[in-house]
């Protein structure tokens, strides 16, 4: 089963690992992942959202990211 996860928010990317495991244990393939806001949370010098790209191979889509928020501001 392709599976297309959904969140609200990534910071530490967490969740959305968690997810990809879950989904993965039971022979699913999660196909990318739709995020309403990417907090643009740092380690080391990427993004966690670029880490779980880079990890999984899947794409993070994100609706808007901090520094969108606050150019907007």
């Amino acid at each position: 089963k392709k599976i297309l996860i959904i969140d609200d928010v990534i910071t530490a990317g967490t969740a959305i690992k968690e997810t990809i495991d879950l989904v993965t244990e039971n022979n699913g393939i999660v196909v990318g992942v739709v995020v309403a806001i990417d907090r643009q949370e740092k380690k080391e010098d990427s993004y966690m959202s670029d880490i779980i790209i880079q990890t999984y191979q899947i794409p993070i889509i994100s609706i808007c990211k901090l520094k969108d928020i606050s150019n907007h501001m």
